[in-house]
């Protein structure tokens, strides 16, 4: 589902489309409280309004340190 509303028109519609994430975690044991984390995620979607075509898709990169107790 997207909105979006601006000086132009309003748009709110539903479109269809895929992703594929994969990610990765890395625990450094009971003596240390850390942990490491990374994610990559792609999406893809095209969602068409009229004669207008637009890609909502693409890349997603994050990257994260936690404290473990």
């Amino acid at each position: 589902m997207y909105y979006e509303k601006n000086a132009i028109g309003t748009a709110l519609d539903y479109a269809r489309g895929s992703h594929v994430l994969g990610g990765l975690r890395i625990n450094f044991g009971k003596d240390v409280p850390l942990s490491l984390s990374g994610r990559i995620k792609y999406t893809s979607i095209k969602a068409t309004r009229g004669s207008v075509t637009v890609d909502l898709g693409g890349p997603e990169i994050t990257a994260g340190l936690a404290f473990v107790f």
